[in-house]
């Protein structure tokens, strides 16, 4: 294969092969899994490898539609000249038919390419410098007067109509009216549900996209100004995603404390439903134009998406661009997709089929790139379980009831008849758990935690006879769930029977509220994903109506039945108390991706094991051997610049044993004390220590200040400690940067907020020391089905050992490949890395490092056999 990838510098010689390799995958549309180590140019090497196939076959595609245009007009000439005497005339008009059908989708194909270069074309020939404010809110004006007309006629003639209506309705005011459903009608009713119309075909999406998919909204961020240094940053189309959380600039909506409470003020927004919006109603004349979110102007947000497209800006810039120009960069990124080449999102939200659909996001004939891919599977599952604690069940039972209540007489037959199933889902859910629907969350039930299938819960809730599908549609169409956020707003722990029930106004009011939560609100770190992804996998607490995330959970309980569980978290109370969703089977939802897309690619900095990817991932999910490849390869450090120790004795000679039965005796912490007592006398600036788990960590620290040990450790090196708050990060980080230049030592955790995204490169991290094996909780109920499931559909490997036995070991061995990854961060880096414990040498452990490590790790047997090896390690690196 002889192609040429442009590259902004001399490329390695494991980006080159990284290339080829990708091209390749690409060329055949096939799916890859690829592993290259931090600080070898993997970012670059993606887009430059991709960037390269994209373009040489987006450039030859026009020319390939006219070839088969014309061979197939050419076929149709010689079908209508045949002998109707050598083949039937049924054969000659069904091959004559399938040829034009054919012809007509490649002409629709070759239209849409035409009409989007011609759109892009024209969006560069009028390229202009960002307009005035005062113009871009003028131009709007018009629209902003009809949209405010329209919607004083609306309200118009619901007040006269409710002022003639001779039933004995309820009038309410505007505010309310708006909480009110609309008349439903079901799929089999009326003209709106009819069962026998035909739907409008939706134009077809000929355009082949690229969805750069990462993590978390910072690793976006860094592969978006990868791609402005790039050769390709003045022809490429690119456009950031985010959720409204990162990226709104409405202030009034941005400072809200969860996503899910910036998601309904935004949409409360829009709808007018504010204070302010209702003194515009009364008196126009003080008002320029509509209530409302004032960066929510649709010339505006044109004009933002059409900068965005015209050069590559990530999140940050998206956002000062919107400030300036007074338009929203939420919905401007959105308009920006359908001419976009590039689309780079959490992939939360691209794995998340309702998230993508709600986008507008098709992957047809796409290429999907998952960077940072080493937790997909678990990823996966967490986007597809969904919790609901027993306060939230509780919650949406009162506000549904009241609701009803209320507005009896205005809800029309077929909403009082879904509403009633509702309250009876979530009042038999209420009794699953072992509560009572007329006690508050604070009743004390009997503690049963259990798993049961999936159909157990419908028969025990007495629920399986229900259309729980048409239950969750009813949900989506009527907007109950917005409808009950703006009534449990306006009338929070109203009497159920009152003519003037009290009246909670404003979101200062609803925020005092929110504080009133016994539990508090925590931000869980999940707002830099999309919307609906990162709310519908964990319901916040904070958010007025439950019920959409109780739909959702409904909603999984009519899919995959076999391939989930469900966690019935019966504790002492029902406020402590939840039902879970739990996916077993992953794949199960990547199967869209794998019979969709051009191309999938997973790509980490370390994919062990590459078997779990290949069976549990891709095959499962219905691609065949023959189209997966894999591809790994070492750092670009030489093997000088490593120094990889597993350690089975102590100093004292004490088994190095710290399995959860033996790690908390006092000869093991004294043992461990006095390996860093030393290591640290000989290893310069930083050194990172890693613990299983926040509490073993919280053990050791208070066992060494107990004995005095942690004193004696900062005569050497400052002692720092990770912080369980994310508020504190920044200010640890900073202080221990600071003293890394003398000497520090800090505890982390694996699986903590240092483990992932943090870079202790160069003077930050010459060493890092992982204390035992961080395995997950055996006595898990989850862990446990799962890894039942695993031993029942995952062949056993050559060693007997079971599905679920190599799920567990995984998960350990994948946290610990993540923080011993945070050192050696670019090809002049150095570092040591000491594994503490014996079952580091076993094979089936070892065997699970990254390649780049085994080639170099060496195994010691006593501990006074490190010290020498250190010494001359870092002696060399400092002469």
């Amino acid at each position: 294969m002889d192609v040429t990838f442009p590259f902004p510098f001399p490329p390695y010689d494991i980006q080159k092969a990284f290339m080829r390799q990708l091209y390749q995958v690409l060329d055949q549309g096939g799916f890859g899994i690829f592993e290259s180590p931090t600080g070898t140019g993997k970012s670059m090497s993606l887009i430059c490898g991709a960037l390269t196939w994209f373009n040489q076959t987006e450039s030859h595609r026009k020319d390939l539609l006219v070839q088969r245009i014309k061979q197939i007009h050419q076929d149709l000439d010689l079908v209508q000249g045949e002998d109707e005497h050598e083949e039937d005339w049924i054969t000659v008009e069904t091959r004559k038919r399938e040829r034009q059908n054919d012809l007509r989708w490649l002409k629709m194909e070759l239209e849409a390419i035409e009409a989007k270069e011609e759109k892009i074309r024209e969006l560069k020939r009028r390229r202009k410098v960002i307009v005035p404010k005062e113009s871009v809110q003028t131009a709007n004006s018009e629209f902003d007067e009809l949209f405010r007309d329209l919607q004083e006629i609306r309200e118009a003639v619901k007040r006269e109509l409710a002022s003639c209506s001779g039933n004995g309705d309820q009038v309410f005011d505007e505010e309310e009216e708006a909480v009110i459903v609309d008349e439903y009608l079901s799929e089999d009713e009326g003209e709106e549900g009819d069962s026998n119309q035909v739907d409008i075909e939706e134009k077809p999406d000929f355009s082949k996209r690229i969805f750069y998919c990462s993590r978390t909204h910072s690793q976006l961020t860094q592969f978006v100004k990868e791609v402005q240094k790039s050769p390709f940053k003045e022809d490429i189309r690119l456009v950031s995603l985010a959720s409204r959380q990162v990226t709104c600039v409405n202030p009034e909506v941005k400072n809200l404390p969860t996503n899910a409470l910036v998601n309904e003020r935004c949409l409360d927004l829009q709808k007018k439903k504010t204070t302010q919006h209702a003194r515009k109603e009364t008196n126009p004349k003080k008002s320029k134009g509509p209530g409302g979110c004032p960066f929510f102007k649709q010339k505006n947000i044109a004009l933002l998406r059409d900068q965005s497209l015209l050069q590559v800006m990530d999140i940050e810039d998206t956002l000062a661009q919107g400030k300036l120009i007074k338009a929203c960069p939420y919905y401007s990124s959105r308009m920006a997709i359908e001419d976009a080449q590039i689309v780079v999102l959490p992939y939360n939200s691209l794995l998340h089929k309702p998230t993508r659909d709600a986008l507008g996001i098709s992957i047809k004939n796409s290429i999907v790139i998952v960077d940072e891919a080493h937790n997909l599977l678990d990823t996966i599952a967490h986007i597809h379980s969904i919790e609901i604690s027993g306060t939230q069940f509780k919650e949406a039972h009162k506000q549904l009831q009241n609701y009803m209540e209320r507005y009896r007489s205005r809800l029309k037959a077929k909403n009082l008849l879904y509403i009633k199933q509702l309250i009876f889902v979530l009042a038999n859910l209420i009794k699953v758990l072992g509560g009572k629907v007329s006690g508050d969350v604070n009743q004390e039930i009997k503690a049963n935690p259990r798993l049961i299938e999936t159909y157990e819960l419908l028969n025990e809730a007495e629920i399986y006879n229900m259309n729980i599908f048409k239950l969750v549609k009813y949900v989506g169409k009527s907007k109950i769930g917005q409808k009950l956020h703006g009534f449990a707003e306006k009338f929070q722990n109203a009497p159920k029977k009152s003519n003037q029930p009290e009246v909670k106004k404003g979101l200062q009011a609803f925020l005092s509220s929110v504080k009133k939560c016994p539990k508090g609100v925590e931000n869980t770190g999940q707002t830099e994903n999309l919307d609906m992804a990162a709310d519908k996998a964990t319901p916040p607490k904070s958010t007025r109506s439950p019920l959409n995330f109780i739909a959702e959970f409904l909603r999984s309980l009519v899919h995959m039945s076999n391939e989930a569980r469900i966690l019935v978290n019966s504790q002492n109370t029902l406020a402590k108390s939840s039902i879970k969703y739990c996916l077993l089977n992953p794949a199960s939802q990547f199967k869209d991706l794998v019979d969709q897309c051009h191309s999938v690619i997973v790509a980490g900095g370390t994919m062990q094991p590459i078997s779990e990817f290949r069976d549990q991932l891709f095959v499962n999910a219905g691609a065949s051997l023959a189209r997966i490849q894999h591809f790994s390869c070492g750092h670009v450090i030489s093997r000088d610049k490593i120094l990889p120790l597993t350690l089975v004795h102590g100093p004292s000679g004490l088994p190095l044993d710290f399995r959860y039965g033996h790690r908390d005796r006092s000869e093991v912490l004294d043992e461990l004390y006095r390996i860093l007592r030393n290591a640290i006398n000989i290893i310069p600036g930083g050194v990172v220590c890693f613990f299983p788990s926040y509490d073993y960590e919280s053990k050791v620290f208070g066992y060494f200040t107990k004995m005095g040990y942690i004193e004696k450790l900062a005569v050497k090196k400052k002692v720092f400690r990770e912080p369980k708050r994310s508020d504190l990060m920044d200010k640890v980080l900073r202080d221990y940067s600071l003293h890394c230049v003398k000497g520090a030592l800090l505890f982390s955790v694996v699986g903590g907020k240092m483990s992932e995204g943090i870079n202790f490169n160069d003077h930050l991290g010459r060493c890092v020391i992982m204390v035992g094996l961080p395995f997950p909780n055996a006595h898990s109920l989850e862990l446990k089905e799962k890894m039942k499931y695993l031993d029942q559909t995952v062949a056993p490997t050559d060693q007997g050992r079971t599905g679920g036995q190599v799920h567990y070991e995984n998960l350990c061995m994948k946290a610990v490949n993540q923080s011993i990854g945070r050192a050696i961060r670019h090809k002049d880096d150095y570092a040591s890395i000491l594994l503490l414990d014996q079952r580091y040498q076993t094979p089936h452990i070892q065997g699970q490092l990254p390649a780049w490590i085994q080639e170099h790790v060496q195994h010691v047997n006593r501990f006074p056999q490190c010290l020498p090896l250190l010494s001359q390690f870092f002696k060399s690196k400092i002469n």
